[in-house]
C-alpha cells in the first residue's frame, strides 16, 4: 500500500476514480482513506475540479456520501499519526475495529498498544468490549448456562472454592454461589490455565 504514498497528482485522480468505480469487490477502507486523505492534504479537489472541499468533490465526483468521507478522513489522520506502523499493517484491521482503535486513540490510547489488542482480541466483540471499557464504559455482561455431569459439576465447585484464597482468603466457601463472586473464581480459574508454559 505504500505506492500510494509515492503517486503523483495525476496518478492519484485515477486512483481515486478506480476506488470509487462500483465493483463486486470494493478495496480496504485503510486504501480508500489514505487516497482521500492524500487529496485533502494536498487540496488536490481544489485543483483538481475547483470544489470548496474534500466532501464536495468525493459526492460529486467519486459518488461518496459525506458521513463515509469523514469517516475516512478520521481514520486516515489516526494513520498518519502512527508514524511507527506500517501502511500494511492496517490491511489485517477491520474497519469496524479500526473505528474503534481510532475512538480510543483520539481519547488519548497509545495507537501501538491498541493495534496489537486489536489483532489479538479472540472476537470483533471481544474487543469492542474492550474498546467500550477504555472509554469508561461498562464492560458488557454475557449470561453463560452450563449443562454438567454431576461429577463436572463437583469438579467445578472444588475448583471455584480453591480460587477463593486467591481473590480474598477471608471469604466463606458457600460464597462461591454469589453472583459477584463467581465470575471472579472462573477468572482465576480460566487464567491461571492460560499463564504462558501451562499448555500447548
Amino acid at each position: 500500500m505504500r505506492d500510494l504514498l509515492s503517486l503523483d497528482a495525476e496518478g492519484l485522480r485515477e486512483e481515486a476514480r478506480r476506488l470509487a468505480r462500483p465493483r463486486g469487490s470494493p478495496d480496504h477502507w485503510s486504501r480508500v482513506a489514505v487516497v482521500l486523505g492524500r487529496i485533502d492534504d494536498e487540496r488536490l479537489y481544489a485543483v483538481w475540479s475547483g470544489h470548496q472541499s474534500l466532501r464536495a468533490y468525493a459526492a460529486e465526483e467519486l459518488g461518496l456520501p459525506g458521513d463515509e468521507v469523514i469517516g475516512l478522513l478520521k481514520l486516515w489522520r489516526m494513520i498518519k499519526g502512527a508514524q511507527t506502523i506500517t501502511l500494511d499493517a492496517w490491511a489485517d484491521v477491520p474497519r469496524n475495529r479500526a473505528t474503534w482503535i481510532r475512538k480510543v486513540v483520539d481519547s488519548g490510547g497509545d495507537v501501538v498498544a491498541w493495534l496489537a489488542r486489536c489483532l489479538g482480541a479472540p472476537s470483533a466483540r471481544a474487543f469492542e468490549n474492550m474498546a467500550r471499557v477504555a472509554l469508561g464504559g461498562e464492560e458488557a455482561w454475557v449470561k453463560v448456562e452450563l449443562r454438567l455431569p454431576d461429577g463436572v459439576a463437583q469438579l467445578l465447585s472444588a475448583a471455584m472454592t480453591k480460587s477463593l484464597r486467591m481473590i480474598d482468603a477471608a471469604l466463606e466457601p458457600d460464597r462461591i454461589h454469589d453472583r459477584d463472586i463467581a465470575f471472579r473464581c472462573v477468572e482465576v480459574i480460566c487464567a491461571s490455565y492460560l499463564q504462558p508454559g501451562t499448555t500447548e
